[in-house]
């Protein structure tokens, strides 16, 4: 995720992550360099596991990330996001407005570069 200059910068930032473990990220969003630390709360490899936000800009952060094979050496990979921002009523206008679709491309952009790794390109 270079265009944003995103990197693990503590917690695990290399290997595989396990249940309980967490990591903090970061990266640069609408121009302002943010870190948001994570952890694994939900483990069932290989089909999920979730990483709750522990700490950053959002109120609430959780993302569940779903694998199911679809034929042999075939992973199909689903993000699910749920998020609040901060400020009550004015958090909720630009959730709708901005961060909806904006988080949404970020994770677009995430499936990508993990294909890209996955399948060794």
């Amino acid at each position: 995720m270079s265009k944003i200059g995103e990197r693990a910068v503590a917690g695990r930032t290399s290997g595989l992550i396990e249940s309980g473990e967490s990591v903090t990220w970061e990266a640069k969003h609408f121009g302002v360099r943010q870190r948001l630390t994570s952890q694994i709360t939900r483990f069932d490899r290989p089909a999920y596991f979730r990483d709750t936000m522990t700490k950053g800009a959002f109120a609430a952060l959780v993302h569940d990330h779903f694998f199911h094979s679809t034929i042999p050496n075939v992973t199909e990979m689903r993000d699910v996001v749920t998020f609040r921002s901060p400020f009550g009523l004015l958090g909720q206008k630009v959730d709708r407005l901005v961060m909806r679709r904006y988080l949404a491309n970020l994770i677009a952009e995430r499936q990508r570069a993990v294909r890209t790794a996955a399948e060794g390109r």
